[in-house]
């Protein structure tokens, strides 16, 4: 018998070496698949950490003798294996930080088994990854963030997208508290101790990372109903805040409303609650499916100093969350390659929202900015593609930016003013309804639009999709015969740039001209470097030509000289507004590239100064502002006096004070024109209107405009003396309004004065604020201090990292080289590497973030050497 027993010993320990998997590396396989998920948490908001046990209904694809999770920061204490009535105890194996291991004792056959896990985890204090603490005066609550990768600290599981289940969510928290996940509460028990417990409904499938919780003493606005199924609507405030939520309660149903309508298909969950978490770090908010999250700031407002922007921001991000219960939840990304079938869809559907909702918003026209913003990423070398393979959780944690987002966004509406709104809606419709409650692909949503009339769209998108870039189309009008365009494209390259593969895409260019007969519109497939198109419905040459017909176009138009200075001069009653912020837009970046004078971008910003729509004189402002770091310091006040000089009268004639009978796009222009020509034109009487409204709000929180409070402090603090600091910092203490609160902040990190400027620094270190509002002191928009906050970095490094916000999918060790990101000679350039090149490598996302900050360096250096004797001309001039 002896004998018998330890040869069967030897073949199960046989069998269990043979059906043992590998440590996962990144990414778990699929033979092992979760079916349903019960977790079971005790919540305290006061407490160091959180205890839980989670039952998950497995399905074993192949036998195995081992299971792997998705654990990190968690104590495992039991773990066992119920398979045919038997349960099975497993030893706890440690994977690397992101992953465990439960070896069974004996082979587990393929089939369902389900396993029993109990275990303790972390509250996480300073960071907002996992579940957090949240503070809103002198009450705590708890809070989840588990995108991408922290669901993993709240509980052992599956922690990847392409794992939707059910999931079933018990928790046990103070009597006195509200529990919120995202599906309604079913059931709610007195326990001893002063606790209750509180159950959910199971959830329609999930990924882990849209599983959400919320415990403390919340308050809850009615928002009224949505949706073909009159959903509730609901806005969950801190205690005393209910009142915050006004508009909020007034427009979220109508949001929801648009949505669904525009997609077809119902809301796909119970209930939709907008949450309001009073600091966050790394994120604004969260679509969490039923339960979405928000900074306070951007869902909450007091009503009698609410402001215009601030509204129309919380319609944007609402739009955008709102979007993500289609695009993401109810059809969620296969892996985080696809970040952009979320989040560009999303963006591009809260514009199209907005846009068809408030047109009187111009939301198109101020949309540009952000695209503009995704192409200055997307022409370094270093960005990413749309689609980026994802290899590393470095990868992972770069896939949610502006390409992403912004860069998506606007190549998806590119492609929908192509194909046509309703063709492609009919393929949007298809791709949620064929897909509804899985996980999807870049390909399968390609395949579900190639059904919309253009059957070159599927591969033309892909071009853009899979390669990153900017494209350049030189526009060439011949008129010797029949009139006709010549169009080349590249990849478009700022000075300095290095060489990059021969990048090509099939690029829908639209063009609009003006003959005779009115104007024509009409669309050629770029699909070649080099393509000649005849323009169809002219028999002359036309006067006009726009080669991005309603900037809906991906790409820079190079226009030829004739052309340019035609539509520079005279073709304000022919382009739209949208052509022609995009023609200087499309004029600084080619200066940028050596391919036109910076001068010549100047003189237009110069001449488009005076538009009446607000985005445009923005983009005015953004061409001077760009220049400046390459204006020599002896030409600094030559620089400000150009900037009174195109910008200073409208600014004179607006004011720091709103005028009664103004329209809102009137208060959205002066908060936008009247700080930047007093800041960057140096105008003494506005910086010194500006720090006298200060001191009266700062006295008795009245005599400025809500609209444009922000913008006068900031103003006030960056000539100011110490008493002023002083007066700000004692002002902070004394409010725990969060938005007032960030707008202090602010104020204090905008200090030229160095002294002044280092001791705001120094409340990072040595002050009781909380290191996620306080974090904002080291990025504000203050050139001038860059070189101070380098140096404060270098001086403090350890002791930041010690007290700044760590751990989880966002750490601030990641971003700190955007500091340096501001140098332009080759001495500060040295130092940057010489301090960063190392040291960025040691938090997720920190390479990407280094080699942009430090390629837009050396860009800057290039360009000033190219083009000074051309601003130095300029600008002596002035």
């Amino acid at each position: 018998m002896a004998s018998r027993a330890g040869a069967l010993a030897g073949v199960l320990i046989f069998l269990a070496a043979l059906y043992a998997a590998d440590v996962p590396k990144l990414r778990l396989d699929d033979t092992i698949r979760p079916v349903r998920y019960a977790v079971e948490l005790t919540l305290l908001p006061d407490g160091p950490g959180f205890s839980g046990k989670i039952d998950i209904d497995i399905e074993f694809r192949k036998p195995a003798a081992e299971v792997w999770l998705n654990a990190a920061d968690l104590q495992i204490q039991q773990a066992s294996l119920e398979r045919g009535g038997r349960i099975l105890a497993a030893t706890i194996q440690a994977g690397d930080p992101n992953f465990v291991g439960l070896r069974l004792p004996s082979v587990a056959p393929a089939g369902p088994a389900k396993l029993h896990i109990s275990f303790q985890g972390k509250v996480s204090t300073k960071n907002t990854a996992g579940i957090f603490v949240g503070r809103d005066g002198s009450e705590t609550y708890l809070f989840s963030q588990f995108e991408t990768t922290d669901a993993r600290r709240a509980f052992p599981c599956f922690d990847q997208p392409n794992f939707k289940t059910p999931w079933q969510l018990t928790l046990h928290v103070k009597k006195e508290h509200r529990a919120f996940s995202n599906t309604p509460q079913v059931s709610e028990n007195e326990e001893p101790g002063g606790m209750k417990r509180v159950v959910f409904a199971p959830t329609k499938p999930l990924p882990s990372y849209l599983i959400a919780l919320a415990v403390g003493p919340f308050e809850i606005v009615d928002g009224g109903t949505a949706g073909i199924n009159h959903f509730p609507v609901r806005i969950v405030t801190p205690k005393g805040k209910a009142y915050q939520a006004r508009y909020a309660a007034e427009v979220t149903a109508a949001i929801l409303d648009r949505l669904e309508k525009y997609f077809g298909v119902p809301y796909p969950f119970e209930k939709a609650d907008q949450i309001a978490v009073p600091l966050t770090i790394g994120f604004g908010a969260m679509e969490n499916a039923g339960l979405v999250t928000y900074a306070q700031s951007i869902l909450l407002a007091d009503p009698s100093t609410d402001a215009i922007q601030r509204q129309r921001i919380y319609a944007s991000v609402a739009a955008h969350e709102l979007a993500h219960q289609w695009f993401g939840d109810l059809v969620t990304l296969a892996w985080w390659d696809d970040a952009w079938l979320n989040e560009a869809f999303a963006t591009w559907a809260s514009n199209k929202t907005l846009a068809a909702w408030h047109p009187e918003w111009n939301t198109r026209l101020s949309d540009l900015g952000s695209k503009y913003d995704a192409m200055s990423q997307d022409s370094l070398t270093t960005a990413r593609k749309i689609r980026q393979p994802i290899e590393s959780m470095d990868d992972i944690a770069s896939a949610f930016d502006g390409i992403t987002y912004q860069k998506g966004a606007a190549v998806i509406r590119m492609f929908e003013s192509w194909v046509g709104e309703k063709h492609f809606q009919a393929g949007v419709n298809s791709y949620l309804r064929r897909y509804a409650l899985r996980a999807a692909t870049a390909n399968d949503f390609l395949d579900a639009i190639s059904g919309t009339g253009q059957p070159r769209l599927a591969a033309a998108f892909s071009t853009f999709l899979q390669q990153s870039g900017l494209p350049e189309v030189s526009v060439q009008l011949r008129c010797d015969g029949a009139p006709r365009l010549t169009l080349n494209q590249k990849r478009y390259r700022p000075i300095g740039s290095a060489p990059t593969s021969n990048e090509a895409w099939q690029i829908p260019v639209c063009v609009r001209y003006k003959t005779q007969k009115g104007t024509q519109t009409e669309c050629f497939l770029l699909d070649k470097s080099t393509a000649e198109f005849r323009l169809s419905q002219s028999s002359g040459c036309p006067e006009y030509i726009s080669a991005n017909d309603g900037a809906t176009g991906y790409y820079l138009v190079n226009y030829d000289d004739a052309q340019l200075t035609r539509l520079i001069e005279r073709g304000n009653e022919f382009l739209d507004p949208g052509e022609r912020r995009t023609l200087l837009h499309d004029l600084q970046a080619l200066a940028a590239a050596g391919e036109a004078k910076e001068s010549s971008a100047l003189d237009a910003a110069a001449r488009f100064a005076g538009a009446t729509e607000r985005p445009i004189v923005i983009e005015a402002q953004s061409v001077v502002r760009s220049v400046r770091p390459l204006v020599p310091v002896d030409l600094h006040p030559n620089y400000a006096r150009f900037v009174r000089k195109v910008f200073g009268e409208r600014a004179a004639q607006l004011g720091w004070q709103a005028k009664s009978g103004e329209d809102s796009e009137t208060r959205l222009l002066r908060s936008a024109l009247v700080p930047f020509v007093a800041s960057e034109g140096d105008d003494a009487r506005l910086s010194a209107e500006a720090r006298r409204l200060a001191e009266g709000w700062l006295r008795n929180r009245g005599g400025v405009d809500n609209e444009i409070r922000r913008q006068v402090l900031l103003t006030a603090a960056r000539g100011a003396d110490r008493a002023f600091f002083d007066s700000l910092l004692r002002e902070l203490r004394k409010t725990d309004d969060v938005s007032v609160r960030q707008q202090i902040v602010n104020a204090l990190g905008a200090f030229r004065d160095p002294q002044i400027a280092w001791s705001a620094l120094d409340l990072l270190l040595h002050s009781d604020l909380d290191p996620k509002e306080s974090l904002a002191l080291l990025f504000p928009d203050s050139p001038e201090t860059a070189a101070l906050r380098f140096d404060f970095v270098k001086a403090n490094y350890e002791a930041l990292l010690e007290r700044m916000p760590t751990g989880g999918s966002f750490d601030v060790g990641a971003y700190l080289p955007l500091i340096g990101q501001d140098s332009c000679d080759e001495k500060s350039r040295t130092e940057f590497v010489s301090f960063f090149e190392q040291r960025a490598r040691n938090f997720l996302g920190g390479p990407r973030t280094y080699a942009g900050a430090l390629e837009r360096i050396q860009l800057c250096e290039a360009q000033r050497a190219a083009q000074g004797e051309d601003i130095t001309k300029f600008f002596e001039k002035q």
